[in-house]
């Protein structure tokens, strides 16, 4: 097995988990809202620029991808539906995995918001 111990001085991040809410408008609708579910530290690093990685050609225009790759320990509770806030940035998940599926460290795809 492989060793998957986190060392505290890596995750020098501190960012904020928030996950979307619906409130009832009191009108039969409702509107959504980013709440903070916690504060965590992460190590956060930029991808590379390699195209195809961090970016898609669809339909005659570049769109971004993958812009950050981060790294956290373990929590069961984040999911693709979630977002973080990392300083000014906004950085949308989107790919979560269990490092070793032994549920100790949790590595997430994310995409910044433009």
């Amino acid at each position: 097995m492989a060793n998957v111990k986190i060392k505290a001085g890596k995750l020098r991040h501190q960012v904020i988990i928030q996950q979307l809410t619906e409130v009832d408008d009191g009108q039969g609708g409702f509107t959504e809202s980013w709440d903070k579910l916690s504060t965590e530290y992460m190590s956060i690093q930029p991808t590379t620029g390699r195209f195809g990685f961090t970016e898609q050609f669809f339909a005659g225009q570049i769109k971004p991808g993958i812009t950050h790759l981060g790294v956290m320990r373990f929590r069961a509770d984040v999911t693709e539906k979630m977002r973080i806030l990392f300083g000014a940035k906004v950085l949308d998940i989107k790919g979560l995995r269990d490092v070793d599926q032994i549920g100790r460290k949790l590595e997430l795809t994310l995409e910044e918001r433009r």
